[in-house]
């Protein structure tokens, strides 16, 4: 644990003020739900994570969508990649998302981009590994919420019809699990 040197009081209603420094630095938004763990007298918060909740079932997921799809896939909650499978994968594991993919993720619209055709990629990560050619982003919602995403990403091949329908039907067996 890091220590960062700011103090804050509890008030007479049990609140404790999170700075804005911290919170923006930690992509913490008003209404965002927060996790409360002890741990031998120590207080720890953490950003909670719906999709990270069915670890073992997203996990399966993440592999079967790479089993039929045969390319890389990723899963994205609204902070980092929890899952993936496929080519260079281990680049992306546990890796903070880009703003970037956060703001495609929020638009809540299925998106396809593929370089050979002139689009440009979205970046999954700050620090992306080269030689993607084709990408896939299926947001994963609940509620209108966006919870995270399903992401496809192929160095050889372009994105097909069959990949969008084996993704989106994904995600919404994803999406029925919050409900």
């Amino acid at each position: 644990m890091k220590a960062t040197g700011i103090v804050r009081r509890i008030d007479e209603l049990g609140r404790v003020v999170i700075p804005k420094e911290i919170r923006k630095t930690l992509r913490l938004r008003v209404g965002d739900p927060l996790e409360i763990y002890t741990d031998s007298g120590e207080l720890l918060l953490k950003k909670y994570s719906p999709i990270n909740s069915l670890e073992s079932f997203s996990k399966d997921l993440c592999e079967a969508i790479n089993l039929q799809t045969g390319k890389t896939v990723l899963i994205c909650d609204m902070d980092e990649v929890l899952y993936s499978k496929g080519q260079s994968c281990k680049d992306f594991d546990k890796k903070r998302i880009s703003l970037e993919l956060e703001k495609t993720i929020l638009m809540r619209k299925t998106v396809k981009n593929c370089s050979q055709d002139g689009d440009s990629l979205t970046a999954i990560t700050d620090f992306d590994p080269s030689g993607f050619t084709s990408e896939l982003i299926v947001p994963i919602l609940c509620q209108g919420d966006a919870l995270g995403a399903i992401v496809l990403l192929s160095k050889n091949d372009k994105i097909t019809q069959e990949d969008v329908s084996v993704c989106k039907f994904c995600e919404d067996f994803l999406q029925r699990q919050f409900s």
